[in-house]
């Protein structure tokens, strides 16, 4: 992108998660050199349709769950008009998968699942799955199928082929159906109702019409060109289905769209900086939001397996995890659970039928999970999650590449880096220097309080311009980060994919 524009400009960053994605964007003046565009100017979107987060100030409100479900209905593309390929043309092929998701020649009753699409039978996206997942009725007849994490069918290292697998099942079901044609088409349909949303929201602000659109998309830096190849034709198939702005008809192909990897979405958001050099080799693995879900189902179906009691009419077992792992523990126990907290009590979720067994910690309708479990989920993700911030760590040392600083956006990382990378501070010669807190003064002067922490040391200048605050951080000389405090309401910094 030059760093002029000759009209007005919008510019959409779209970032397609494995558990949930977001959208980010700002308006760009004609006169206006991107390069000078601060975080503050940047906006995420939000009110996504069915939004349940209970906070309504936490940063998930700006995130849509990457989950679809599908009725077993062939009509439901006319009714979600969701038509990624004309009738008479062949259907767009991304490839990939074609040994895991076999063409099925078999003629399927469809009678069999009902012909007319309704709220019970129609096509869903992002919370609206999370809403059909807890109730019962979506779990008695297997009458809709529910796909996530199928961004890592995008992923052909052989740590995702187990997810890949499991998901080929589905899609196999789905094929036989004739509701899908390739696995493709799954994140195409995703894609078109999130960007159908971002068009409607954009549309009321009046950032649409009258504006250029410059697309952004977020992808991984371990991806294969093959796959970000796959991914932008899923994303040319959803533009044209949201009849979305910057896609050249004749060709098919989106006019200005830039691809970054999601290290230098980061680097963006830390600091106004690019990438400029790839010390080591990109890593990943399996152990994010959506596997913590995983670990907590499993320890739920364990501790019910022998409650048929609890399965009455269209209820069953499948149908009551699923509505605790939701509206009990997703919105209101994974984003604050302090698993370093021991004074922490046994956690309780409601189950309704439930009869009282001490021995399994059934209580009052309640299945009460001790710490030490809960701990268990979440400390075995985390392990890993600090197993690869290790291995990149240790990959710079080896290539005499002194790391300075560890910017870590999750909470859960930023209290696991406390426990095991300190240790790197002698075994990497310096790499990461830990700071320790002591008591200054009195019989315990000296010893050491608090957890270790790591630090940079930036200048900071506030200036006072009306009634906000402007804050600089300056390194090395030079302005790394600048935002604004609103003093009468403070003032949430988007996070953006950057345009550089």
């Amino acid at each position: 992108m030059g760093s002029l524009y000759s009209g007005p400009q919008l510019i959409v960053s779209v970032d397609f998660g494995t558990t949930f994605s977001a959208v980010s964007y700002d308006a760009v003046n004609p006169d206006e050199a991107a390069e000078r565009i601060g975080l503050g100017r940047i906006r995420s979107m939000e009110n996504w349709p069915g939004y349940r987060n209970i906070d309504g100030g936490s940063h998930m409100k700006q995130q849509v769950p990457s989950e679809d479900l599908y009725p077993m209905d062939p009509k439901f593309r006319d009714a979600a008009d969701l038509q990624t390929r004309d009738r008479d043309s062949d259907p767009f092929d991304i490839g990939g998968l074609l040994d895991m998701i076999p063409d099925s020649d078999e003629d399927t009753d469809v009678t069999l699942f009902g012909t007319n699409v309704n709220a019970f039978n129609a096509f869903k996206w992002g919370y609206s799955v999370h809403e059909a997942l807890s109730k019962p009725s979506t779990h008695f007849k297997r009458a809709n199928k529910t796909l996530g994490r199928f961004k890592l069918l995008f992923d052909d290292r052989p740590t995702t082929e187990t997810v890949r697998r499991e998901l080929a099942s589905t899609l196999t079901s789905l094929k036989i159906r004739k509701l899908l044609r390739n696995h493709g088409e799954i994140v195409a349909d995703y894609l078109t109702c999130l960007l159908r949303h971002v068009k409607r929201e954009l549309q009321r602000r009046r950032l649409y019409n009258g504006y250029q659109v410059e697309m952004v998309l977020c992808v991984l830096a371990i991806w294969s060109q093959k796959a970000c190849r796959d991914m932008q034709v899923a994303l040319t198939a959803a533009m044209r289905m949201a009849d979305f702005k910057r896609l050249d008809l004749e060709t098919d192909a989106i006019e200005n769209l830039f691809i970054v990897s999601e290290p230098e979405a980061a680097a963006a958001h830390t600091t106004p900086l690019k990438l400029t050099k790839e010390i080591v080799q990109p890593g990943g693995d399996l152990c994010g939001s959506s596997y913590l879900d995983e670990a907590f189902r499993g320890l739920l179906r364990g501790n019910l397996k022998d409650e048929k009691h609890l399965e009455r009419g269209q209820v069953t077992l499948d149908g009551i995890v699923e509505n605790i792992l939701i509206s009990e523990s997703e919105y209101k126990t994974k984003r604050q659970y302090d698993i370093y907290d021991r004074r922490r009590l046994p956690k309780s979720f409601y189950c309704s039928g439930l009869q009282d067994n001490h021995e399994k910690g059934f209580l009052g309708g309640c299945v009460y999970i001790r710490f030490g479990e809960m701990r268990a989920i979440f400390h075995k993700r985390l392990e890993r999650m600090v197993g690869l911030m290790e291995q990149q760590i240790m990959g710079a040392a080896s290539g005499d590449v002194r790391v300075d600083w560890v910017d870590t956006i999750d909470w859960v990382l930023k209290k696991g880096t406390e426990t095991r990378l300190h240790g790197y501070a002698s075994l990497s010669q310096g790499l990461i220097q830990p700071i320790y807190n002591h008591i200054p003064e009195g019989r315990n002067k000296g010893m050491r309080v608090g957890k270790s922490h790591y630090q940079v040391d930036y200048t900071k200048v506030i200036k006072v311009v009306d009634r906000d605050l402007r804050c600089y951080a300056i390194y090395g000389g030079e302005i790394v980060k600048k935002w604004k405090i609103d003093v009468a309401a403070a003032s949430l910094l988007g996070s953006i994919a950057a345009y550089k």
